[in-house]
């Protein structure tokens, strides 16, 4: 301060603050201490009253006590109103517990001496949360490989009966089939045929029946001179778009055989043991060698599902009923070069209805699982029945 000397460390005092020790106004709390009761000991007590030079020190005047004594005074009493207005507004605030912030923002100083709170770092994810599933990316679509000209053949036989049938493949690619049955031992042919245009566009083409009883005496000579018999391979051409040629070739499965009749009322066997059954129709196996033929009335899903030969009958267009049929079997032995057997046959048996007329047609279709393919293959029959 101006024109103040600095004070003597040996006086005992220290410098005034001017704003500590500023000497409050009228309108501040406390007035003007009075001087004569201020600083004076309490009656009736046993201290002797401190010499009058002791008493006080004026400011720069030295002295044992700090100057800012009575500053000090004050502020216990700021502090302890201070804390009383607190506990009070506790009190009317239902005794709450001050909050007390479990994490303090830190401070970053920005340009200029200003600060604020740092950015605190993002929440962790919970441990226990689940991982994101990647999306899987969807398999490309493979286009469809175009199908190839060809055929698929079904070729069997049972007895001297040959059957076949044709599947084309893409048939609006084929221009011409041609198909031929030869005999391999032989190698010659025996039958053929070219189908026309339509039979190719339909894709389904079936041989008429081949009986080789006609190539067996065609050939009657060479079939006794080794005591063979006809060995038929079915041969198919197709000649397709772009001058392709392809060829196919099949040899028979063997199926077995069966045959449709009917015994009218009066009928009188030909022969002792002849199996006949008067005023019935009937499908009959031929000859089986390890077991009776799997047999019975029904229709092409029981044939698809359980295997076996299945018949149902039409007379005159109606229906016949599988309840009065049944299935015979039998055995016969037989005698041979090498040794004896025997052959073993079913028989389904549907006796004419009552209603059913004396005479008339009966209707007959077959639906055979074949052995060698996996396929049902359908035949039609029809008989003229009467006396």
């Amino acid at each position: 301060m101006a024109g103040t000397e600095p004070l003597d460390p040996g006086q005992g005092g220290l410098p005034p603050d001017p704003d500590e020790f500023a000497v409050p106004g009228a309108e501040r709390e406390f007035g003007e201490p009075d001087p004569a009761g201020e600083f004076s000991p309490p009656s009736g007590t046993d201290y002797p009253p401190p010499p009058p030079e002791r008493e006080f020190t004026p400011p720069g005047a030295g002295g044992e006590s700090p100057p800012d004594a009575g500053r000090r005074k004050r502020r216990l009493r700021m502090a302890l109103y201070a804390a009383a207005a607190v506990l009070l507004l506790n009190t009317y605030a239902g005794r709450q517990a001050p909050v007390i912030p479990s994490e303090v923002p830190s401070v970053t100083a920005r340009p200029g001496g200003e600060s604020s709170p740092a950015p605190s770092a993002a929440p962790a994810a919970p441990s226990d949360a689940p991982s994101p599933t990647p999306s899987a990316t969807p398999e490309p679509t493979p286009e469809p490989t175009p199908a190839e000209p060809g055929c698929e053949l079904v070729f069997f036989d049972f007895s001297s009966a040959y059957y076949g049938r044709l599947q084309m493949i893409c048939p609006e690619r084929i221009e011409a089939v041609r198909a031929e049955l030869w005999e391999s031992n032989l190698d010659t042919l025996e039958w053929s045929c070219d189908l026309t245009p339509q039979e190719i566009a339909a894709g389904v083409w079936e041989l008429p029946e081949f009986d080789a009883s006609e190539t067996y005496f065609n050939h009657l000579a060479s079939y006794r001179a080794d005591d063979s018999e006809p060995a038929l391979e079915l041969r198919v051409t197709l000649a397709v778009s772009g001058g392709e040629e392809l060829t196919y070739t099949a040899r028979p499965s063997y199926e077995q055989g069966w045959s449709v009749r009917y015994w009218p009322e009066d009928f009188k066997p030909l022969w002792d043991g002849q199996e006949y059954y008067p005023g019935c129709f009937a499908v009959a196996s031929y000859e089986a060698h390890d077991a009776p033929p799997a047999m019975a009335m029904g229709g092409r899903e029981d044939a698809q599902a359980q295997g076996g030969i299945w018949v149902s009958l039409e007379i005159d267009g109606v229906s016949v009923s599988a309840r009065t049929a049944r299935i015979v079997t039998r055995e016969e032995p037989y005698e041979s070069a090498s040794g004896g057997g025997v052959f073993y046959y079913t028989t389904v048996v549907i006796p004419r209805p009552a209603e059913a007329p004396l005479s008339g047609t009966a209707h007959f279709t077959v639906y055979q699982r074949l052995e060698g393919y996996d396929t049902v293959w359908t035949s039609e029959r029809e008989l003229q029945y009467g006396p």
